[in-house]
């Protein structure tokens, strides 16, 4: 929206010849073609999603906008070397008003939006360049002479810069465009390295040329060194970026696994003891601050010391890896079971009712009973397999998690006692039988 507001500034200012808009110099002024095109790229821009595809006339006018940029620079180039035109040269005088640089910047924009969804290197690479002919046009205007054929306005440079940034977004999932986006360390260090790469020459050159006074030459060699270190300077940050955001993601990554080894059960795939652990310790914080009512599901296989003297530990391994399995298919979203003990097993879950809970546990142990000796069953029929749970609210007048563990503990061991296979409700948890 910026870029749309400075290009048609700059457009009106050109037609009515008013001297408005930063123009230290008279000749260089936003040319008609030049903010029709920056108007059209920044349309595009705005109406841009990257879930949807983009509609095929959007392809059409960004490439025949590309052919007339390059058209004109191939004629301003023939113009500049007096190359013999003939009959194609009747475009020049439309265009005469539009510097090089700026139709080398605008095509380069173009380009890179066209290429950006099949060829994403080679997009972000023409915007790169597009930035870099931009960066240079500026530089040629703080020390004032011509890095190009001539300077590019400041009404044009204004609308170009905010232009640039939109299109570098479009590259966002890409590494090094990502990497000056990025919200943290990196991406603060990098834009802070890339912005003392480009400011400390710049004002280097800005006091040699501005104040000291540079020989006059046929090329401004200070200024295209100046300006081949700046360049280099901001490859550096970008590549130096680049390594710490991946050295940053990789060591996210492996945080993540190592996180995820400490808190999982290989076996089962369910929360190891530590895991569980943690969350109940979350919810029991939470449980103090709001009250929300928790529940401990506790659950033990019947009988399993018999499978594994029976069947050996290797079925027993496939035993628990099959009930971690049921289990796991049988909680609801935000539940979190874990391995407590050997064949012991947790639940955490939050419910509006003791009844709710009791239904949970009644279809964790429907779900065992009827599934896992098929799971675990191979070369071996596996028996059936049942489990006895006990459930247990959080109260207030606890001191801690253990003593919720400890309630749901005695009412697992009430449903052995009462002939296994089944759920056991802590009295505490109904407030009716209190």
């Amino acid at each position: 929206m910026l870029t749309i507001l400075l290009a048609m500034l700059g457009m009106v200012e050109n037609m009515l010849g008013v001297d408005a808009l930063f123009r230290p110099n008279p000749e260089a002024s936003t040319h008609f073609a030049t903010g029709l095109f920056t108007l059209c790229l920044a349309a595009g821009l705005a109406h841009y999603r990257p879930q949807r595809r983009t509609p095929m006339w959007r392809y059409a006018m960004s490439g025949s906008i590309l052919c007339v940029l390059v058209g004109v620079l191939g004629l301003r180039l023939a113009s500049h070397y007096a190359v013999p035109l003939g009959v194609f040269a009747w475009p020049l005088p439309y265009f005469a008003g539009m510097g090089s640089d700026t139709a080398l910047v605008l095509a380069f924009f173009f380009a890179s939006v066209i290429t950006r969804r099949h060829f994403g290197r080679t997009g972000l690479f023409l915007a790169m360049a597009g930035i870099s002919i931009l960066m240079c046009g500026f530089l040629a205007l703080s020390f004032g002479n011509d890095l190009f054929e001539g300077q590019m306005a400041v009404s044009t440079m204004l609308a170009l810069f905010p232009a640039a940034l939109a299109v570098l977004t479009l590259y966002a999932h890409r590494p090094f465009a990502r990497v000056l986006l990025l919200s943290g360390p990196v991406g603060y260090r990098t834009r802070m390295t890339l912005f003392v790469g480009f400011i400390v020459p710049w004002m280097g050159g800005v006091i040699l040329h501005r104040f000291v006074g540079v020989p006059e030459r046929a090329s401004p060699i200070e200024a295209l060194v100046i300006g081949v270190i700046i360049l280099s300077m901001c490859a550096v940050a970008l590549f130096s970026g680049y390594g710490h955001e991946k050295a940053d993601r990789e060591r996210r990554v492996l945080g993540e696994e190592l996180r995820r080894l400490a808190t999982m059960d290989a076996l089962t795939g369910v929360l190891s003891r530590n895991g569980i652990r943690i969350d109940l310790l979350r919810r029991w914080d939470t449980f103090q601050l709001t009250g929300t009512p928790t529940y401990v599901l506790l659950f033990d296989l019947d009988h399993f010391k018999q499978v594994n003297d029976t069947f050996g530990h290797d079925i027993g391994d496939k035993v628990l890896t099959a009930v971690g399995q049921v289990s796991r298919s049988v909680m609801r979203v935000g539940d979190a079971i874990g391995r407590w003990g050997g064949e012991e097993f947790l639940v955490v879950a939050n419910a509006k009712s003791p009844e709710q809970m009791a239904k949970l546990a009644e279809r964790l142990r429907t779900e065992i009973s009827e599934n896992v000796a098929d799971i675990a069953s191979g070369a071996v029929q596996v028996p059936q397999v049942t489990v006895s749970i006990g459930v247990a609210a959080f109260d207030p007048g606890d001191v801690s998690i253990n003593a919720v563990i400890k309630r749901a503990d005695l009412a697992l061991y009430a449903a052995k006692g009462k002939g296994r296979d089944q759920v056991i409700v802590d009295p505490v948890a109904v407030p009716e039988a209190a």
